[in-house]
């Protein structure tokens, strides 16, 4: 009876202080957020981007299998847009990732990736476009890519940016590995 609460009180004790370090944790995030803001204002490169990802809708959407098309640009010096292309199938793969992979195969690093837009189009009508949030997964792995990337969203008449950290605010950081990681030691 004693060890159980011995050990009862030990969880307590961890799971307070796993809330103090994502306290401390989104504190930090929401520092550098109201930091980067000053770049999450739509801009002519935000609107070349989309841009460019109708261009390859235009020409690579087939129905059912390429609809949703991503492109995404770089952050500087290179500043150099990378696309790509969902692939329906029984693993499917999208936009997002798709591009993701066109920007590493070329030679840049994860950490360069800084805007990235998905939109559907449409059918029957090559002109009709609709603005894409990211899955889960591609969140995910904008993240890891880069924490302050700039996600496009919104609408195409009103698209607008949001950073990825405001899209998927409680994201599995190395505070949970630090957590998992003590009471593996502990055990």
């Amino acid at each position: 009876m004693r060890t159980e609460n011995n050990t009862q009180g030990c969880l307590i004790v961890e799971a307070m202080h796993l809330s103090k370090l994502q306290q401390e944790q989104s504190s930090l995030l929401l520092a550098s957020e109201e930091a980067f803001n000053l770049n999450l204002k739509l801009t002519e490169k935000d609107l070349e981007l989309i841009e460019e990802a109708k261009h390859v809708s235009r020409r690579l959407h087939r129905p059912h299998y390429h609809v949703v098309v991503s492109a995404l640009r770089t952050c500087k010096p290179t500043d150099k847009i990378y696309t790509g292309i969902h692939i329906e199938s029984s693993q499917p793969l999208c936009g997002e990732v798709s591009a993701i992979c066109s920007m590493i195969n070329d030679g840049r690093q994860m950490g360069e990736l800084e805007t990235i837009v998905a939109l559907a189009g449409d059918d029957t009508n090559k002109d009709m476009f609709r603005l894409f949030s990211p899955c889960g997964r591609c969140r995910e792995l904008i993240g890891d890519c880069n924490r302050k990337a700039r996600v496009i969203v919104g609408t195409i008449e009103q698209p607008y940016v949001l950073s990825i950290s405001k899209l998927m605010p409680l994201k599995w950081t190395d505070v949970e590995n630090e957590y998992w990681a003590r009471r593996a030691e502990s055990d």
